[in-house]
């Protein structure tokens, strides 16, 4: 697996605030931050929508491709964002943990991605963990995180977990089709 180097990524994070709306499968997530469709831990609802909703992909009044779910009672709810490209394959789904309870006021709290060319700042994609044989490559990146790596001829799984970082990335395919199969990642605040 080649990761890029952090200089790297970081010269394309600037760009890609730029330009997400061109290309809404690539782009880079800022661990702990946010995401390059323009959404970021701590924004509103409000603010969520309207940057979701200026992008083409993304249809907010299609209830099949965004919708909510209900607050539990800790204020806690997710809300769902499906991006098709023109002929309405599915591209990858956003979903966003948001926080309304009744010591804080309505704000992101979680960001939850499945766009696979998406790279962190550290230069990894979940493309990029269908690759990894070895935990140390993730290791290097990542060096607080927990990364676990398992292949075998049935299953492959890849995780890597960092508190410090705010960011969780899972990779799992298996032979047998499974509703457990495909790749995701995940952004929240770092512990310090």
């Amino acid at each position: 697996m080649k990761f890029k180097n952090l200089a790297l990524s970081v010269a394309l994070s600037a760009f890609s605030v730029f330009s997400y709306a061109q290309n809404v499968t690539e782009g880079i997530v800022i661990e702990g931050d946010s995401l390059p469709i323009g959404v970021a831990l701590g924004d509103s609802r409000q603010e969520v929508e309207a940057a979701v909703g200026s992008i083409s992909e993304f249809d907010l009044q299609d209830p099949n491709r965004s919708y909510c779910t209900t607050p539990e009672a800790s204020g806690f709810y997710r809300c769902t964002f499906i991006a098709n490209d023109d002929t309405g394959a599915e591209l990858g789904e956003v979903i966003v943990g948001f926080n309304n309870g009744a010591t804080s006021n309505e704000e992101v709290t979680s960001l939850r991605w499945s766009f696979e060319n998406w790279t962190t700042s550290a230069g990894v994609s979940l493309a990029d963990l269908k690759t990894v044989n070895d935990a140390s490559e993730l290791e290097a990146l990542y060096p607080d995180a927990r990364v676990r790596v398992f292949n075998s001829a049935q299953r492959s799984v890849v995780i890597v977990q960092s508190f410090t970082d705010g960011i969780t990335m899972v990779y799992s395919d298996s032979a047998r089709p499974s509703r457990f199969n495909g790749s995701y990642g995940s952004i929240f605040s770092a512990v310090q």
